[in-house]
């Protein structure tokens, strides 16, 4: 073999680690994809769970701040 086909013969194999590299972090990718996309989606639950409670919180706050107030009236003020 001559110099030339050894470099080609280099580079082939070059390619060859390149492909498997590329294959990897394609799956790596691909699974964080997956993880974002759940993680992005119990984020939205969670947002919506946290919005319910605090429109229920600030309901029992208005329905407690009426009683003590008609509560008050009822005492002369």
């Amino acid at each position: 073999m001559n110099l030339k086909d050894e470099e080609i013969q280099a580079l082939i194999i070059q390619l060859n680690e390149y492909n498997i590299q590329i294959s990897l972090l394609t799956e790596k990718q691909q699974a964080a994809a997956t993880v974002a996309k759940k993680c992005a989606q119990e984020l939205g639950e969670l947002r919506e769970k946290y919005r319910i409670t605090a429109q229920q919180l600030r309901k029992r706050e208005v329905v407690k701040t009426s009683f003590y107030m008609w509560e008050n009236i009822g005492d002369g003020g």
